[in-house]
């Protein structure tokens, strides 16, 4: 789990108000993509997500198919069918949409992967 701090918005601004949530939770959040408005006294300033992923409920729950998948390690829920395609980071760039999905369909477990 991350932790999303405040960023230094001057030397004098010690706090700030949290305006508004750009996000809910099991909301995908792209690095870097602003999180929350925070408001001070002198400046308001959006804060941005430190990576990117799916936040995470403070109450409540996820759930996929009558399962629960809330707080669960990202590899359970690949096995569940489940990915998040990061096509704007450009790593194969050649691919579409459909064939990053494909390609990240296939689970391997560890003993089946030969080593490099």
């Amino acid at each position: 789990m991350a932790s999303v701090k405040m960023p230094q918005l001057g030397e004098s601004i010690t706090e700030g108000t949290i305006a508004k949530w750009l996000k809910q939770p099991g909301d995908q959040v792209k690095k870097y993509e602003g999180l929350v408005e925070v408001i001070t006294d002198k400046v308001n300033a959006e804060v941005p997500a430190p990576l990117a992923g799916v936040l995470n409920p403070q109450k409540g729950a996820i759930r996929f198919g009558g399962e629960a998948l809330t707080g669960a390690p990202s590899h359970q829920v690949v096995r569940r069918g489940i990915t998040l395609v990061p096509e704007g980071r450009l790593v194969f760039p050649q691919m579409t949409v459909m064939e990053n999905l494909q390609l990240g369909a296939h689970v391997k477990q560890r003993g089946e992967v030969a080593a490099l």
